[in-house]
């Protein structure tokens, strides 16, 4: 393939680098933190863009008071927007806000509402944690205009309650959300620390609520489901959540941060379907292996990425992994401690089918690379065609095909990649699936071919193909920096 067939590509550059340098990149991971505490400069409370693959952190914003709540901010694919409950006014009262790519923002509500659950079309669920009884037992959500809304129980006579209206001690049981489309539910995730009622008597276990939704999202179609997991396994160790995130095979990822030392699955996914929660990582024995600050999992790394703050360092562990996992790299300069209270979420749709990875996310234009992709839908695709196609013009909002959201906006580049698989360009971006369900692709770019495409940003997506070329699977997005 000459060089020469990439001409269109050069010519959409001109059209596309403006709103490419405004978007967010799927697979982009960021934390909202009291206390961001970066190589060099000025602790600050903010968010930051943390690369899941070395653990550097790049400042998105600062805020003006340090006054942030966990599970508290979430990316946003109705608005493209990270959603925050914080404080960016000149003023330090906090309001939910709507934050780009740039770091500007602007105020959805000024309701105070925390542990963020954005559902896609336009609703965010939260909760108002510390409230008084039976406040403190609702769920509520904001809608696409910014109006205020309780979650409404079976039947949509009256307000969802956590424990049907019935005291309790806690304060503050409901520590993040999380919403699944799949089973069209909400998960809420319960702190272990005997005085929340898990699916019993209170006790020190993290449990789950699994909210099955109405069409519209506005009310509990069915009863909810409660699991819990004994994480510690031993007496009178509280047991927190620090955050949900989508994972491998349509599962969901949470962290579970404890006060007991040793190796402990203080990584768990749980199964929409069942709400069956099984270890996703055991974590420890290591030095400081208590302190499990944020978990969330990189679909562009196949990795859950870990902020051991009692050792200021960012760990990756594989799923069904136990240990030390791998040390990425150095969360500011040692000593200063971890960020208990923040918040480590990603960039991506709502529930992607996270089955491809990569091996790095940037190429340089003058200099060429390669950028080797890992597509992973898991044996029961075994057989089936699979093909790569990509974007220049990003992932949001995509569109539906066969039953499937596809997250990438199809132009030119999506042409070039459908024409010319398994090219120089493009190794291996079409084939069958083997009996394990990976394949290896890569993209290729010798130097220079893509002069006037930096500042771009490429996104591939892997699909699978049945005899009839129907489809079976659509993955997530992976982006490719196209640097200078």
């Amino acid at each position: 393939m000459h060089p020469s067939r990439l001409l269109p590509l050069a010519v959409l550059s001109v059209a596309a680098s403006a709103l490419a340098q405004a978007q967010f990149e799927a697979g982009a991971m960021y934390m909202m933190s009291p206390y961001h505490v970066p190589a060099s400069g000025i602790p600050y409370p903010g968010i930051a863009r943390i690369d899941p693959f070395t653990g550097a952190d790049t400042p998105l914003v600062a805020f003006t008071s340090n006054g942030v709540y966990q599970a508290s901010a979430a990316y946003d694919p109705f608005r493209d927007r990270i959603v925050a409950y914080c404080s960016l006014a000149a003023t330090t009262n906090p309001a939910l806000h709507a934050i780009d790519a740039a770091g500007t923002w602007t105020t959805i509500s000024s309701q105070y509402l925390v542990r963020l659950a954005p559902r896609g079309d336009g609703k965010i669920y939260g909760y108002k944690a510390g409230a008084g009884h039976p406040d403190v037992q609702k769920v509520y959500y904001v809608d696409a205009a910014g109006q205020q809304h309780e979650l409404l129980d079976v039947g949509g006579a009256q307000p969802w309650l956590l424990h049907g209206g019935v005291s309790f001690a806690s304060a503050d049981p409901i520590r993040a959300m999380i919403y699944e489309p799949g089973e069209n539910a909400l998960f809420l995730a319960l702190a272990g620390d005997n005085a929340v009622p898990d699916c019993g008597a209170p006790s020190f276990d993290v449990s789950i609520r699994k909210l099955p939704l109405t069409a519209d999202g506005t009310a509990l179609r069915a009863p909810a489901v409660c699991a819990e997991y004994d994480v510690a396994g031993i007496a009178n160790a509280d047991e927190r959540p620090t955050g949900f995130s989508y994972g491998p095979d349509g599962r969901l990822v949470l962290g579970v941060f404890g006060n007991g030392f040793g190796a402990m699955p203080r990584i768990l996914e749980i199964d929409p379907a069942t709400a069956q929660i099984t270890p996703f990582a055991t974590t420890g024995p290591y030095y400081g292996d208590i302190n499990c600050d944020v978990v969330a999992y990189s679909p562009l790394t196949d990795r859950a990425l870990l902020l051991d703050g009692g050792n200021d360092v960012w760990r990756a562990f594989a799923r069904g992994a136990a240990g030390a996992g791998q040390i990425l790299g150095s969360y500011g300069p040692p000593g200063l401690g971890g960020s208990v209270g923040s918040t480590l979420f990603v960039v991506g749709p709502i529930g992607p089918a996270n089955s491809l990875s990569a091996d790095g996310t940037t190429l340089s234009v003058a200099q060429g690379g390669v950028q080797q992709l890992d597509f992973h839908p898991g044996p029961a695709l075994a057989g089936d065609l699979y093909l790569i196609l990509g974007s220049l013009s990003g992932w949001a909002p995509g569109f539906s095909l066969g039953g499937f959201a596809i997250a990438l906006n199809p132009d030119v580049y999506t042409d070039f990649t459908l024409n010319n698989p398994n090219s120089p360009f493009l190794v291996g971006t079409l084939g069958v699936l083997p009996p394990g369900g990976t394949a290896l692709a890569q993209v290729v770019w010798p130097a220079a071919v893509l002069n006037g495409l930096a500042g771009l940003t490429m996104h591939h997506v892997a699909f699978g193909l049945d005899a009839g070329l129907g489809l079976t699977h659509a993955s997530n997005p992976v982006p490719l920096q196209l640097l200078p």
